[in-house]
């Protein structure tokens, strides 16, 4: 019956990384512009408000994106929509290259304001791979190794953003052409997306035209034994696994157990708004991005700032900002990222509703030691270089921790049929009300003072 079942790889650990790489390079793609920044700056004469605006304008087209893209999966395969919006993230990264190697160096300079609409054309196409990656990450990892799965994945994230910070870097010192970042990723997105097209994926109108009821009583346990080499599905494994869930918590007619309705754009707002998990969930993270978001585009420019006090000219300043953040969250993310997974699995998984509980406990957690651990770097000046970085890379740590325990808890508190939705629509209240404004604001506060600012926004 497996054959039947268009639904994943029989390797999740291949697919696991096939999806991770992808991540890794749309990440890759944030962290570009943030180790320029202070150049543009210089050379385009900007304002701090304005490179904040650079940023504003990706995550702008990545929040209204997503939820559409989401939408689109009731209608096409997923494996598809990911490779058109790659296809489309390589066009427009060539765009960019092009455009910052052509464009004048000067006040009120053209290239600023279309390096702004391709960024908000980057974030549209980016948006096809975010949402729905998240979900299928879930579906292809076993029970009993969904949060560590989740963490494998999530590392990328920060780890592309870390390289493009170093990888720019090393490129605008070695060539002084840090433009050519652009070409080199647009090429490895345009294998990617070309390899996508034949990954058998979840195929939601194959699913429902041609299997009927038969897909949708197909667990996650099932599929699990259908990656170890069974033949065929066993339906006694999918009752246990009913059981398990209400064991868990999960009561058979809540929420969380609706599997079998058809929602679009729209209409999904209704089960999600009265799944209260979900939305203390969303409430949560947005503001967690919020913060995560304006650290990452701005530390740079802070760390340099820092810099000042040390007898440094200004090139050595941009790279070390550049190696030692970029060294920073490479390290955290790995190590903080694979231990909050593993501790959430160790501690019973964010199965059901109590593993969900588990998993906002953890993050809770996490939080309170991470507030007074980031106010003593932003607060204690002047500091010793060791010692700057070491509190910096133990409050990235911590804030690390929580990235897989989120987003487990997201996917695990929705049913099947809205878990893209789910992703989508988390995706778009945490960027528009997270780190959206967040780089903005930071920036008009920054325009005043680069050290209230931080202050601010981590004590947000």
């Amino acid at each position: 019956m497996v054959r039947y079942i268009d639904v994943f790889w029989k390797r999740p650990k291949l697919v696991l990384v096939a999806m991770a790489f992808i991540n890794l390079i749309m990440y890759f793609d944030r962290g570009i512009l943030a180790s320029v920044l202070s150049k543009l700056l210089r050379e385009w004469k900007l304002s701090k408000t304005m490179g904040g605006i650079l940023q504003s304008s990706f995550i702008v087209g990545f929040m209204i994106a997503s939820p559409l893209w989401a939408n689109l999966t009731t209608r096409f395969r997923v494996n598809t929509l990911i490779s058109i919006g790659m296809y489309c993230f390589s066009i427009i990264a060539i765009l960019l290259g092009v455009i910052g190697l052509t464009s004048p160096r000067e006040e009120n300079s053209w290239g600023y304001y279309v390096f702004t609409c391709l960024r908000f054309l980057i974030g549209i196409a980016e948006a096809s791979f975010v949402p729905l990656s998240i979900s299928i990450i879930d579906d292809i990892s076993p029970i009993q190794h969904k949060s560590t799965y989740m963490s494998v994945f999530l590392i990328t994230s920060p780890m592309g953003i870390a390289l493009g910070y170093a990888v720019t870097g090393l490129f605008d010192k070695v060539t002084g052409y840090w433009q050519l970042v652009f070409f080199c990723e647009s090429l490895l997105l345009f294998i990617m997306a070309t390899l996508m097209i034949f990954i058998p994926l979840h195929d939601h109108v194959c699913n429902k035209q041609q299997l009927g009821p038969v897909v949708e009583q197909v667990t996650t346990a099932a599929v699990d034994s259908a990656f170890m080499g069974d033949e065929e599905l066993d339906k006694d494994v999918t009752k246990q696994n009913f059981n398990k869930n209400d064991d868990d918590g999960e009561e058979p007619n809540s929420p969380a157990s609706d599997n079998h309705v058809t929602y679009n754009v729209a209409t999904v707002l209704v089960p999600l708004v009265k799944n209260f998990t979900y939305v203390c969930i969303v409430a949560g993270s947005t503001q967690y991005y919020g913060v995560l978001g304006a650290l990452v585009f701005w530390a740079p420019t802070y760390i340099n700032y820092r810099l000042e006090a040390y007898d440094m000219q200004q090139d050595n300043r941009d790279l070390v900002a550049n190696l030692g953040f970029s060294a920073i969250i490479i390290v955290c993310s790995i190590f903080g990222s694979i231990i909050g997974g593993v501790l959430l699995d160790l501690s019973g998984g964010p199965a059901g509703y109590k593993g969900v509980s588990k998993a906002l406990f953890w993050c809770c957690g996490y939080l309170f030691i991470a507030l007074p651990v980031g106010l003593c770097v932003f607060l204690i000046e002047p500091i010793n270089l060791f010692v700057f970085f070491l509190l910096f890379g133990s409050s990235i740590f911590l804030l690390m921790l929580l990235s897989s325990p989120f987003q487990c808890a997201v996917v695990c508190c929705l049913p099947e049929n809205l878990r893209h939705f789910g992703s989508g629509y988390q995706i778009f209240f945490l960027h528009a009300l997270g780190d959206f404004p967040s780089p903005f604001l930071f920036g008009v506060i920054a325009d005043k003072s680069l050290k209230y600012a931080m202050l601010y926004q981590w004590h947000f």
